[in-house]
């Protein structure tokens, strides 16, 4: 069949489609306006299924990279094709993340490029940067280094504001703690991107199947302190927000986690936080038709 040909069914696959940033996919490309696609989730559980169905997606595969994954997920007739794959799968268990990241992405790409002519969109981050210690930034400037980018596309969000993932756990500990330490404030500022704001850059990939990599975050950057002190007012708390030693956190939270503690903060959380970069994200922005909302903005939509 010609790669030229007009499909009537476009098929769209999202690993980690249970999480944050994969179920808002899921939930905002089903809906498009501008194009119909056809929703395939891939969860490592599939008990999401009904979940999932409820918000768009047409079906539901198990996928535990590298291990095990559907492969009718890769399924078409003459009729379908696969427009695209969107990684935006990632495991947080710190024995396994080699393995189950790099190995598990690697493999993914080669069954997507053995099953499919699909462009393979990766799910990446700000975090991703030469100067990287965190094991999360450095496993994605990993996964970055191994796509092609004459075919495939690198999406690097900044902190995405939405109601579930970084955001909804620190509203929680917010809600519940009197005192709020800043850890290693001086350090560059946050950029934020809006979860609606992150869906629409990845649609007008899809749609005009651009290709490379593109910074997807608001260009002007926000210290950490003054970022609790929004998230404050738009929480209605009354914490105490100061300014706490990150290098002494982080070595306490090292320590914390060798003895089997777990903490509200990890040590690759502060990793990230001191390593935090600014990007120039204009250009990239503009390419993608997205005039990003403030950080104000984005709470005000974000059910907080």
């Amino acid at each position: 069949m010609s790669s030229n040909q007009k499909f009537k069914n476009k098929i769209v696959i999202i690993t980690g489609a249970n999480g944050f940033i994969g179920r808002n996919l899921v939930s905002s490309l089903s809906k498009s306006r501008t194009s119909n696609w056809t929703i395939r989730a891939l969860v490592k559980n599939i008990a999401h299924e009904p979940v999932l169905k409820s918000i768009g997606a047409h079906s539901v595969y198990e996928c535990h990279l590298p291990d095990k994954i559907d492969l009718n997920c890769f399924n078409t007739d003459k009729d379908s094709e696969i427009s695209a794959v969107i990684h935006c799968a990632h495991s947080t268990n710190s024995k396994r993340s080699n393995y189950d990241n790099v190995t598990g992405t690697h493999k993914l790409y080669e069954l997507t490029k053995r099953h499919s002519e699909a462009q393979f969109i990766l799910m990446s981050s700000l975090a991703a940067h030469e100067g990287a210690t965190s094991q999360y930034g450095k496993c994605k400037l990993l996964l970055e280094d191994k796509m092609n980018l004459s075919q495939d596309v690198i999406i690097k969000p900044g902190t995405v504001v939405g109601h579930g993932g970084l955001f909804l756990r620190i509203k929680n500990l917010m809600s519940r703690m009197p005192i709020v330490p800043v850890f290693f404030s001086k350090a560059h500022g946050l950029q934020f991107i809006a979860i609606d704001d992150l869906c629409a850059a990845v649609e007008n990939i899809l749609i005009t199947k651009k290709i490379g990599q593109f910074i997807v975050a608001h260009p002007d950057p926000t210290k950490p302190i003054e970022f609790y002190r929004i998230l404050q007012k738009y929480l209605k708390t009354k914490n105490y927000i100061i300014k706490a030693p990150g290098e002494l956190a982080l070595l306490a939270t090292v320590s914390a986690e060798r003895l089997g503690i777990n903490l509200p903060i990890s040590s690759d959380n502060l990793r990230g936080l001191r390593d935090a970069r600014t990007f120039n994200s204009t250009d990239d922005l503009k390419r993608l038709g997205i005039e990003p909302q403030s950080l104000e903005e984005a709470l005000k939509k974000s059910s907080f």
